[in-house]
């Protein structure tokens, strides 16, 4: 699977990323966060969008504000 980083401003592929270990909730009643793990870590700013392409499937996450 290939992760792609896009721009929030105009949907450009800012960087293609290989995953090491990946997590994927799908429960909508908690809010739970899916987490990755990836190698290289171009374009990784609060908004822009990450889309997994799987194998039969796509996926399209937004990546959250740092909260401490």
């Amino acid at each position: 699977m290939e992760l792609y980083i896009l721009s929030k401003q105009d949907l450009s592929i800012k960087s293609i990323c290989k995953m090491s270990d990946y997590e994927i909730n799908l429960d909508e009643e908690t809010n739970a966060k899916s987490t990755f793990t990836i190698e290289k870590t171009d374009g990784l700013q609060e908004g822009n969008f990450l889309v997994l392409n799987g194998l039969y499937k796509q996926f399209l996450f937004v990546i959250p504000s740092r909260t401490v």
